[in-house]
């Protein structure tokens, strides 16, 4: 799966997602990140139990501030 992140560049925030990652480790295979004005932009690609996945989107989409948006990827 690949998740969409968009927020304001502020310390509090980064702290939060950045806790969140290293409870997440073992299903995150990339985060890809921009900086862009007052904002950063985030994809990470996700490989786990969809469980586990949407526990991760679940606790990002929790925080004030953050827009996400999360995608299967379906590989046969």
């Amino acid at each position: 799966m690949t998740v969409s992140l968009v927020y304001p560049f502020k310390e509090i925030i980064i702290d939060q997602i950045t806790e969140i990652y290293s409870r997440y480790h073992q299903i995150i295979k990339t985060v890809t990140d921009w900086r862009i004005a007052e904002k950063k932009i985030e994809l990470l690609l996700l490989v786990g139990e969809i469980g586990t996945i949407k526990d991760l989107y679940k606790e990002i989409a929790k925080i004030k501030d953050v827009i996400c948006s999360i995608r299967e990827i379906v590989i046969d």
